[in-house]
């Protein structure tokens, strides 16, 4: 948590120091970005499935199995202004969550309810390749921390908070349209995989 904290104040102050643009060297009417986008899922969703297989084999082993399961995908908000006409700086917050119940194979009785939300900020560049009034071309780097909680109902101590290092990249983005945009990315890392969007410039 002292992390994540820290994060925060450090994000603040990164805004302070370079949000400060030159208007003589780069003077666009609108340089401040805020957008809303969703994807399915980020690549972290791989890798829980990859060790949900094992847990799967677990699972059937102790005769269970999973019911209800959600997974609503990945929800973000972003907030970028550019510094000139090649980079963008920013902050990045994201949400996911997924939730299943656990039944029993004997008698299909309850055995427990499971979930985990993950809450995650992430100080973002972005580099434009493309920056005209219409279109925005670009790939960024993310780096930021991850509050992690997960949930099991059969434990003596059901929750379980964790603070994670985060990364994204965005292999390419494109937002087209002059005060409201659309927006578009491809990713690996804490952001969706493929996401879709729409933002305004201020």
């Amino acid at each position: 948590m002292k992390k994540f904290i820290a994060l925060l104040l450090l994000t603040t102050f990164a805004f302070n120091t370079f949000a400060q643009t030159d208007d003589s060297v780069f003077p666009m009417e609108k340089k401040n970005e805020i957008s809303i986008s969703y994807g399915p899922i980020n690549s972290m969703t791989f890798l829980e499935g990859f060790v949900g297989i094992f847990v799967a084999i677990g699972e059937s082993i102790g005769h269970s199995h999973r019911e209800n399961v959600s997974y609503p995908g990945v929800f973000i908000m972003d907030y970028h202004r550019q510094l000139n006409p090649t980079i963008n700086v920013g902050v990045k917050a994201l949400y996911r969550t997924r939730s299943y119940d656990l039944y029993s194979d004997d008698n299909n009785s309850f055995r427990s309810h499971n979930f985990t939300h993950s809450y995650t900020i992430l100080p973002s560049i972005q580099f434009n390749y493309i920056n005209e009034e219409y279109i925005r071309l670009y790939s960024g780097l993310d780096l930021g921390v991850c509050l992690y909680q997960t949930y099991n109902s059969s434990l003596d101590k059901p929750h379980l908070l964790q603070t994670l290092a985060s990364f994204n990249l965005t292999l390419i983005g494109i937002k087209f349209g002059k005060d409201v945009y659309g927006l578009a990315e491809a990713n690996i890392g804490s952001d969706a995989l493929i996401k879709a969007g729409v933002g305004m410039r201020f």
